[in-house]
């Protein structure tokens, strides 16, 4: 049986890299019979897998890796990519081979663009709210989408060219050029983008450079920090100091979560550096993380419980000592008295010297619900938390910094934490996000590029009066 399209413009994108024999290729989206037998005619050994789950973890990293006419049909792309660059040697070339969302070179091509014209003209037209929110059914590539999501997944491109002309070729035979752009693949070639020198995959400007580019594309977190900052100076501290794990070594430290995620993304490297000091860590999930864009096609059971089996496979790797899930209701989560009496109840029983929870200025609702929590139960734990911090952490948001903490030695294992967390990383790149703002926070609050996570610090008597006062 002759070679799918696909799979021949792959082949050919693949000789030209004039591979090794013996190289071990990662085929994604899995290898049928023909494509196994033309890479083993090349002397290339084949490693396929199902391109809809988690990539397994691998010892030995992989020489190359084949996508052809897979990636189309799985709504996370940037997330399944990201994991192939993980799985590659660095600066292992990586061919892609995706349908042309402009392609006009068959009938079938034109009859699907001019259907996808007439809805996305409808649903505008017609104002539909639930246009952007209909289940995925695949997806086509214009050539800047190629480019984006291999970037963003930690690739440089190395080549991206139209292939497969189909019955627009007689218009390639008589000059016509432009009309390549408009054929029925795009076929690109790239390369693992190496590590810099402190192991992180994101490129990063140097020193000062980064913190304007950050600064800039984070303008309105910079925006709501400082006029937080304005607003309540009292509440800003006067000079930053440098966390030191090894003073709370004995001690006992309690993260809130509002979802499975926001303890690794806001604070998790200063949490293994805790553990490591001999810090007993508590963790408490709030919601059970059931509203995620990830789970909309899912069971209503495997909403409510993917995510809390997910955040206890991460407590286990972080060692954490406990984990408690309130199991709230993500898409009704309210500050009711019964969770406010059960997060009393661990504060008076754990008395923990720092409470890390988002920072007051964090956009998203349920992160400032579980500060009302926290707050009235503060009230009622009284005396039993004097001397107690919260810390408030970045995960939507940048904090005033009064305190923080060099992550630089964890950040792989940080960063292997937040893979855990499968289903979060499908829908937004928090591990990229991580790097940019730890490398930022460095750079700015301890004159290094390296990486730290910052915070916001109240001794948890005035912690209260500081939500009410901001309206959280």
């Amino acid at each position: 049986m002759p070679q799918s399209r696909s799979n021949r413009h792959a082949l050919e994108a693949l000789d030209a890299l004039s591979l090794p024999a013996g190289a071990r290729i990662l085929v994604p989206h899995g290898i049928g019979p023909e494509l196994g037998q033309d890479l083993g005619r090349r002397g290339l050994v084949p490693v396929g897998f199902d391109l809809s789950r988690p990539l397994p973890r691998v010892e030995v990293p992989f020489d190359a890796a084949l996508i052809a006419g897979g990636l189309e049909s799985v709504e996370w792309d940037r997330w399944v990519l990201q994991q192939v660059r993980e799985r590659l040697e660095p600066g292992a070339p990586l061919v892609l081979v995706v349908r042309n969302l402009a392609s006009l070179a068959s009938p079938g091509d034109v009859w699907w663009l001019g259907g996808r014209v007439v809805r996305e003209a409808t649903a505008k037209l017609g104002g539909d709210p639930a246009a952007g929110s209909a289940p995925f059914r695949g997806r086509r590539y214009t050539a800047a989408r190629a480019r984006s999501v291999l970037d963003r997944a930690g690739f440089e491109l190395v080549g991206l060219a139209p292939c497969g002309p189909g019955w627009l070729a007689p218009a390639l035979t008589l000059g016509l050029r432009k009309a390549a752009a408009f054929s029925r693949h795009w076929v690109a070639t790239a390369r693992a983008r190496p590590p810099d020198p402190l192991g992180g995959w994101v490129p990063l400007a140097p020193g000062a450079e980064h913190v304007r580019a950050f600064e800039r594309d984070q303008a309105r977190f910079v925006e709501d920090r400082d006029a937080w900052s304005a607003r309540h100076p009292d509440a800003v501290a006067a000079a930053v100091r440098e966390l030191d794990p090894r003073a709370h070594a004995g001690t006992a430290a309690l993260v809130l979560a509002p979802h499975p995620d926001d303890e690794i993304i806001g604070c998790g490297g200063t949490l293994l550096r805790l553990i490591e000091a001999g810090t007993r860590v508590t963790s408490v999930q709030a919601t059970d993380g059931s509203d995620s864009a990830a789970l909309r096609e899912a069971s209503e059971d495997t909403r409510r419980t993917v995510r809390l089996e997910e955040a206890r496979r991460v407590a286990e790797a972080a060692g954490i000592g406990e984990t408690i899930f309130w199991r709230a209701d993500n898409r009704a989560f309210r500050a009711t008295d019964a969770l406010v009496t059960r997060a009393t109840e661990l504060l008076t029983r754990h008395r923990p010297g720092l409470i890390f929870t988002p920072f007051l200025t964090d956009i998203h609702p349920d992160h400032l619900t579980l500060n009302r929590i926290l707050a009235r139960a503060i009230e009622r734990a009284g005396a039993a938390l004097e001397g107690s911090l919260v810390l408030g952490y970045e995960v939507w948001s940048l904090v005033p910094p009064g305190l923080v903490c060099d992550v630089t030695s964890v950040r792989a294992r940080q960063e292997e934490l937040l893979w855990r967390y499968e289903t979060a990383m499908k829908v937004d790149d928090f591990i990229e996000l991580c790097e940019r703002r730890n490398r930022y926070n460095a750079v700015r609050l301890l004159g290094s590029a390296a990486y730290a996570e910052a915070f916001h610090v109240t001794p948890a008597r005035a912690y209260p009066a500081l939500v009410d006062a901001t309206g959280a």
